[in-house]
């Protein structure tokens, strides 16, 4: 379940760049969204958890976290980028009824919402 709402939010967001700029490449802007998005929330997760140990927590948490970045950034190129993963998802989703893409569109701006929304709390 979390994987098919991983490449449907990525779908999505292939799909806005892809309306937005009609040049190739849309897969790429989608896969680079996504991963910040996604290292965006480790950061949250990270800050929430670690600041409920102010005084005790005082090691290097810059290069755990950025090789999780790699980590994801690599992990979403070979999801959707190589060997034009992409192409297979854009098929699966392609077809949606409108019910299933209002309600897919609205858990993903309410996803999105939500991890804007955890920045600033």
């Amino acid at each position: 379940m979390i994987m098919n709402f991983y490449k449907y939010l990525f779908y999505k967001l292939y799909s806005f760049v892809k309306s937005v700029d009609k040049r190739k490449g849309a897969e790429w802007g989608a896969m680079n969204a996504l991963s910040i998005l996604v290292l965006t929330n480790v950061g949250i997760l990270h800050n929430k958890l670690f600041s409920v140990a102010k005084g005790s927590y005082t090691s290097n948490w810059k290069i755990p976290l950025i090789l999780i970045g790699v980590l994801i950034y690599a992990t979403n190129y070979l999801l959707f980028v190589h060997k034009n993963g992409f192409a297979s998802i854009e098929k699966q989703y392609k077809n949606e009824t409108p019910t299933k893409r209002r309600i897919g569109t609205f858990i993903v701006i309410l996803y999105l919402l939500l991890t804007l929304v955890s920045i600033f709390l």
